[in-house]
């Protein structure tokens, strides 16, 4: 009993360290001898609550003689299909962006309504082109629920609401903006927090993909191709598929996806610019009052997507169907009562 309370005390006096370190490091470079002589700690505790952060999912830059905690990550991320699931060279998947959960206005009856959809046309995976959280900030501080004021709030109320249905993974990345606002502010990985959380209660269904964009790699025979899931930046434009070409003409040669889902600017859109099917998600969140005042509008809805591969990888054919819904008055029956 005396050795579990002093491991007990111990853990949280690591804690408690890495919690005055963060202050210190947050987007600065501290040698280990500052530290120890500021903390009046040795250099060895120092780099045990070091690792208790970097546990935690803060992004922590550690040489031989310093630490930073760093507000940015490496970009992109890979994940390659197991070609024993793609049948008939055929391969079906959800598309779903912009869900924004915590926030008053994120439409938690469409994202289960598209889940019940994928289920019933036994879909394995979707994926979310990010801002799965709607994150906070000076101008979302009043749309957010109750309890999602703080990262850890917006996390479990994700954790606990996100759809769950059998044989279906949800793989996401992260947006700098949102979500992506606990990396720029703090140095956190979000992502690979948000995954662990779910791990946490046993749900392996929430998968970390990367910052800002991921590669989806699908094999065949005789050669390959991807998909390229990315969380784009910048303001929408006045026509709808002028952002999707712009990413794509941005892309160099032999850098370019046969696929690329986008997310960000809420709208829904499939264009086919330089042989690059570009899909954009749409959102699950009805119109905010910052979005009316940027004079953004509000696609609500999610895709159902299927891709064919010939024998050297490339996409024969590509077919989408657009899930559209509306606004929830529409389903209320009344006027919808604004927050």
């Amino acid at each position: 009993m005396a050795t579990t309370i002093k491991a007990l005390k111990a853990e949280r006096s690591v804690e408690s360290l890495a919690a005055r370190i963060r202050k210190e490091i947050r987007g600065k470079s501290i040698t280990l001898a500052e530290l120890s002589s500021r903390f009046d700690r040795g250099q060895q505790q120092i780099k045990e609550a070091l690792a208790h952060l970097d546990s935690e999912g803060y992004h922590v830059n550690l040489t031989v003689d310093s630490a930073e905690i760093v507000r940015s990550l490496p970009l992109g991320g890979e994940f390659r299909i197991d070609p024993k699931r793609i049948k008939g060279r055929r391969y079906r998947f959800g598309f779903t962006a912009d869900n924004h959960l915590g926030s008053k206005y994120a439409r938690l009856d469409v994202v289960n309504a598209l889940f019940d959809r994928y289920e019933k046309e036994g879909i394995e995976d979707v994926y979310q082109a990010g801002n799965i959280l709607d994150g906070m900030c000076r101008f979302n501080r009043f749309d957010l629920l109750p309890g999602c004021s703080s990262l850890d709030g917006q996390v479990q109320y994700l954790v606990k609401n996100w759809p769950a249905r059998k044989g279906i993974t949800t793989r996401f990345v992260v947006g700098d903006d949102h979500e992506g606002w606990w990396t720029t502010n703090d140095g956190l990985n979000v992502g690979q927090y948000i995954e662990n959380a779910a791990e946490d209660v046993g749900r392996a269904d929430l998968s970390y993909l990367g910052y800002l964009e991921a590669d989806v790699k699908i094999a065949a025979p005789k050669g390959e191709t991807w998909i390229r899931v990315q969380h784009s930046g910048g303001g929408s434009a006045y026509a709808l598929s002028y952002t999707s070409q712009k990413s794509v003409e941005s892309f160099q040669g032999g850098e370019k996806p046969d696929i690329l889902l986008i997310g960000h600017y809420h709208k829904m859109d499939l264009c086919m610019p330089r042989e690059v099917f570009a899909v954009q998600g749409g959102c699950t969140q009805d119109q905010t009052p910052f979005m009316r005042k940027q004079k953004i509008a509000a696609h609500v809805g999610g895709w159902v997507c299927e891709l064919e591969q010939a024998e050297d990888g490339h996409v024969a054919a590509f077919r989408t169907e657009f899930l559209r819904f509306y606004d929830r008055k529409f389903y209320q029956g009344e006027k919808f009562k604004r927050w």
